[in-house]
């Protein structure tokens, strides 16, 4: 089935007297946890306006971990034709991640530097963040070529593309047999055109991919920041979205995506044993469900943007978890 996607979901009269509320771990098409149920199941909610004001009540998460579904207003939950998908909204169990407002990004942003080191789909957040601050961006570009000043000159940032295209660094399965050089140089890259850099809170150092996230990228991460001397900076991990890998994209190669999230489960586990204090974010379970949202826009879909004649619109599951990927870096 075709879904479109929508900068941000719009409620209307109807969907909040619709009959059912339907929750959306995994696609029956697309099992990524073989002990979670999959497909369309009815939730506790009597409508989506009793939906939307549990939500409202819930607390703050205090991570980018926490785990959650789909949840959207359909007629029926046997019919996914009869769901209304633009509404879908990622929700975590316990908790809830209120969409940070303009003036508290702008806060908590403010004499920061904040370095990104990753590909084009974590180059989408950042244009979101930009275009959420009202900053000129050319989205076209694969790197910004030096540092910036945004948030009103109160904020530096800096973005390094690190792309892997060599099939021959990956095995069989996904897994680095090294890391590619492409990561040291555009590390050293980007720590070397940020000037000074304090050891502390003030810079944040946010690092992640479509596809690539496994104890080998953590470990190589530790050891690049410790050479560099930046053991007590904040730094934020984005684990791997549901990118390339699954019925929809005509790769050749297809990962196996219980595979793929394992190794993602096997970096948290590394940071938990070391009591190390990165903050992660794991999109892969809210990208995972709205891979047939891929069929939207060509190849370009891979970051759910939706495309017009003038710029790429964040889509909305893109818009969920950048939005996740703030309360991280802004520790909220």
């Amino acid at each position: 089935m075709r879904r479109e996607n929508a900068f941000y979901p719009r409620t209307t009269r109807y969907e909040l007297t619709t009959p059912k509320v339907c929750g959306l771990i995994q696609e029956c098409d697309y099992v990524f946890d073989n002990t979670q149920r999959c497909g369309l199941f009815e939730t506790k909610y009597r409508s989506w306006a009793d939906y939307l004001k549990s939500a409202e009540l819930r607390s703050t998460c205090s991570d980018g971990l926490a785990a959650g579904h789909w949840v959207l207003p359909c007629d029926s939950c046997y019919d996914s034709q009869s769901c209304k998908w633009l509404s879908a909204v990622w929700q975590p169990y316990e908790c809830s991640y209120p969409v940070l407002r303009v003036d508290q990004l702008r806060r908590c942003l403010a004499g920061k530097k904040i370095l990104f080191q990753g590909d084009s789909i974590l180059r989408g957040s950042i244009n979101y963040l930009l275009r959420i601050l009202d900053e000129k961006i050319n989205a076209k570009l694969p790197t910004f070529d030096k540092p910036m000043l945004v948030n009103r000159n109160q904020t530096e940032i800096m973005f390094s593309y690190t792309l892997v295209n060599e099939a021959s660094v990956f095995d069989s399965e996904g897994v680095f047999h090294e890391m590619p050089e492409c990561f040291d140089r555009n590390f050293n890259n980007i720590i070397n055109k940020t000037g000074i850099l304090e050891n502390n809170d003030r810079t944040i150092f946010v690092f992640g991919g479509g596809y690539w996230m496994q104890p080998l990228a953590y470990t190589w991460l530790q050891d690049r920041l410790k050479r560099a001397g930046l053991t007590k900076i904040t730094t934020v991990i984005k684990m791997d979205n549901a990118c390339f890998h699954h019925p929809v994209m005509k790769v050749a190669t297809i990962w196996d995506s219980a595979k793929m999230l394992q190794r993602n489960l096997e970096v948290e586990k590394l940071i938990q044993e070391q009591k190390d204090s990165i903050r992660l974010v794991n999109p892969f379970n809210i990208t995972a469900p709205m891979f047939r949202s891929f069929q939207v826009g060509g190849f370009c879909s891979c970051h759910f943007d939706v495309y017009d004649s003038r710029r790429p619109d964040h889509g909305l599951v893109n818009t969920i978890y950048s939005n996740i990927l703030f309360h991280s870096i802004c520790g909220t």
